[in-house]
């Protein structure tokens, strides 16, 4: 029983090439009748292919050749020796249709999964419109001038504010006697409605209020200094007295908030029967009875 040393396919004997693959075969004198041939793979060989008579392999990874066949065989001197007949030689289980081993055809190298993102990713980008240097530079400049568009807003408007505090700080603290009597006569009038006369004085810093004849005002006050009314009758226009010096304080001339409002005694407006500061009364006539 003679196998081609290249494919494993069975020949006849004295055959020099193989009718599967073409190979030269070695001339073989004898084989070691102890030696059992290994048969090829059940995948090399189609089954059609293989004589009933064909020995069976003794193992699945061992190819039979002629030169393994045994160490002593002998090649005839007009055939060069093969290279390919070594021991231990594999025989290829899968064989396309032309009888070449499947292994040697070179496979094409799959591309890794790493490789593919990564050239998606770098597809992706190309696409992309590139920003170039005047396109960034003209937006930093948007940006820097926005900036300073909002801080000059603000500070514009911090001017203004201050402006404005500022005028109406110098317009108080310019105001004269006059300006002033009316400002307390407005306030006085909000507390007390028209029943009563405002005058100021700037050396003093006193605001006097002088009842109307024939208000409710004016006769209790004249009641109470002759002493026919009691003095609770005068609380609820000490409450408002009290309100028209805490009023009075912010219209002020900044060195003149600590104004004292006097209300003055109906008989001798020399005099004053009370007086209120920032929301106190300071002095009441019946404490010195």
């Amino acid at each position: 029983m003679k196998f081609c040393i290249n494919c494993g396919h069975q020949l006849k004997a004295g055959q020099k090439f193989c009718t599967n693959c073409g190979a030269k075969q070695p001339e073989i004198e004898s084989v070691t009748p102890r030696e059992t041939p290994v048969a090829p793979t059940a995948g090399a060989t189609p089954v059609s292919n293989v004589k009933s008579a064909a020995p069976q392999a003794t193992t699945p990874d061992a190819a039979p050749t002629a030169a393994s066949a045994s160490s002593t065989d002998t090649v005839t001197s007009d055939t060069p020796k093969a290279s390919a007949a070594t021991p231990d030689v594999d025989v290829p289980t899968d064989q396309d249709s032309k009888g070449v081993p499947a292994s040697s055809v070179p496979q094409q190298p799959e591309a890794s999964t790493t490789e593919t993102t990564a050239s998606n990713v770098q597809t992706a980008v190309a696409k992309q419109p590139a920003t170039t240097l005047s396109q960034t530079v003209a937006k930093a400049a948007g940006d820097s001038q926005t900036v300073w568009i909002v801080v000059g807003a603000i500070v514009l408007i911090l001017l203004g504010v201050a402006g404005y505090n500022g005028y109406n700080t110098y317009k108080r603290d310019n105001l004269t006697e006059q300006e002033i009597a009316n400002i307390g006569d407005d306030v006085t009038s909000k507390y007390l409605g028209n029943s009563a006369t405002v005058s100021y004085s700037k050396s003093d810093n006193v605001l006097t209020i002088e009842a109307d004849e024939d208000t409710d005002l004016y006769d209790i006050a004249y009641d109470m200094t002759n002493g026919y009314d009691e003095t609770d009758d005068m609380d609820p226009y000490l409450t408002k007295l009290k309100k028209i010096s805490t009023a009075m304080s912010p219209l002020m001339p900044t060195n003149l908030k600590d104004v004292q409002v006097e209300l003055a005694n109906p008989q001798n407006t020399n005099r004053h029967l009370y007086t209120a500061e920032d929301g106190d009364i300071i002095y009441d006539f019946t404490d010195d009875e």
